[in-house]
């Protein structure tokens, strides 16, 4: 794992690939839609796990202020 945190740019161009988020302890992809609302903006889609439940969670990286590291 990479010890710099993504910047907003490099996530841009990561759809589909793996990474991590120390904040959500959790592994995720990187989901960047290519057109409408969304366009440009990258996502982490994961699943979120806790004794024994599992929550899937698409977030919006930069507006929940989130580190993402290359794996």
């Amino acid at each position: 794992m990479n010890k710099e945190p993504l910047s907003q740019q490099e996530l841009q161009g990561m759809a589909g690939k793996p990474v991590f988020c120390p904040e959500m302890k959790s592994f995720g992809i990187i989901k960047c839609e290519t057109i409408g609302q969304w366009a440009g903006i990258p996502f982490l889609v994961g699943v979120w796990h806790n004794e024994g439940v599992a929550v899937d969670f698409e977030y919006n990286i930069e507006e929940r202020k989130l580190q993402c590291y290359r794996i």
